[in-house]
């Protein structure tokens, strides 16, 4: 173990002690965390988080649900988890979680607020805003079972942070964009609705967007932010619609699982399994299904958040899948958090490759309000797969 995680796990252990009420009698084990540290104690976990964002409850949730699972159950027997947030916490690299932890499958060695490979954003939220971030978790936490309390440690006081509203969405731009939508919609393209705009794929990857400029709507093409940039520049003599359809038959030529290594599979996948089961309802038991905004707006290409679609099932009740692909520690929680801003009374699907589908995400899913069902699929690239 390192000294930085030496640290944290000391550091844990005082925060426990002194405010939790969580003391060294029957502790079961402790761990330093690639950016925090976690304790469990029988049905009480706690976990320390240096870099607090949106996703930090996730992989939080996914360690307290292996070290406290059960044999008959996974994850029966955790009753609460305590989140501590710390930004004045010294962290490590996942060079170095390597080195602390022999086996990275129970997922100690991925950062707590983020995916393998995520962003860098702070998923829709102020970054430094730490307390509002708390907020947030603290409200996704209600969404669980164990009772989930989210700290914050304030030079030396440790205080508890409430749940706050969720944030209000920015609507997408349908209604002042009729002639736009309708110029994606003709190129044949998947129309879908995010924060602030619209977005036209193949396949799930973008190659045109529709967004509002000083109260006029605008619309870049090509595949992805900067290509439209340079687009804009390199075919600024070709008609829209040319242009347009140039980039869509680039995509489709490419995006196929005959080229599944070629890079441009390799991206936006969870949106490319939504456009599938879009195309394919029934895959999911679902008799018909249309996108959903995400709760924030990607910025780029390789930005990575769990693609959301609404429907019916086969009996006509109201469903909700989210999409997923590769290693997400915080898929069950985004997922619910979408779900409860799409529809709370829906039945919650979801839908992975089957590769992916794993022990830790069913254990955490096991520990929701209302538990979603996760399907794994063959995935519309093929059986190439490169993991987050």
């Amino acid at each position: 173990m390192s000294d930085h995680g030496r640290l944290r796990v000391a550091k844990l252990r005082t925060i426990c002690e002194r405010s939790l009420g969580f003391g060294q009698a029957n502790v079961d084990a402790e761990s330093p965390l690639v950016d925090g540290a976690a304790r469990a104690a029988g049905a009480h976990v706690a976990v320390l988080v240096g870099r607090p964002t949106r996703r930090s409850l996730g992989p939080a949730l996914m360690w307290a649900a292996k070290e406290t699972a059960s044999s008959d159950h996974g994850g029966a027997g955790l009753s609460r988890l305590d989140l501590v947030l710390d930004p004045s916490l010294p962290v490590g690299s996942s060079a170095q979680a390597e080195r602390d932890h022999a086996d990275s499958s129970d997922y100690a060695a991925l950062p707590a607020g983020a995916a393998e490979n995520a962003d860098h954003t702070v998923f829709g939220l102020p970054p430094d805003d730490h307390r509002e971030v708390g907020g947030h978790l603290a409200r996704i936490g209600r969404l669980f079972v164990p009772d989930v309390r989210v700290w914050l440690v304030d030079g030396a006081e440790v205080v508890e942070v409430d749940a706050v509203a969720p944030p209000a969405m920015v609507p997408s731009p349908w209604d002042q964009a009729p002639d736009l939508v309708e110029l994606l919609s003709d190129a044949g393209l998947e129309l879908a609705g995010e924060p602030g705009t619209i977005l036209g794929e193949v396949a799930g990857l973008e190659v045109a967007r529709i967004t509002m400029v000083d109260g006029r709507a605008h619309l870049d093409i090509g595949v992805g932010r900067f290509d439209q940039e340079l687009s804009a520049v390199a075919q600024s003599d070709l008609p829209r619609r040319q242009a347009l359809q140039r980039a869509a038959d680039l995509v489709r030529l490419t995006r196929t699982p005959d080229n599944g290594a070629h890079p441009m599979t390799r991206l936006a996948r969870e949106r490319w399994l939504r456009a599938e089961l879009i195309a394919r309802p029934g895959l999911v038991g679902a008799s018909a299904l249309n996108a959903e905004p995400g709760l924030w707006l990607r910025d780029g290409l390789r930005s990575v958040a769990p693609a959301a679609a609404s429907g019916t099932d086969q009996q006509g009740s109201p469903l909700v899948v989210v999409c997923s692909a590769g290693v997400d520690t915080d898929l069950v929680p985004a997922a619910l958090e979408l779900a409860e801003a799409i529809d709370p009374d829906a039945r919650l699907v979801l839908a992975l490759p089957g590769a992916d589908v794993l022990v830790g995400t069913e254990r955490v899913a096991a520990l929701a309000r209302r538990p979603p069902r996760i399907v794994g699929l063959t995935p519309p690239w093929g059986s190439f797969t490169t993991r987050r």
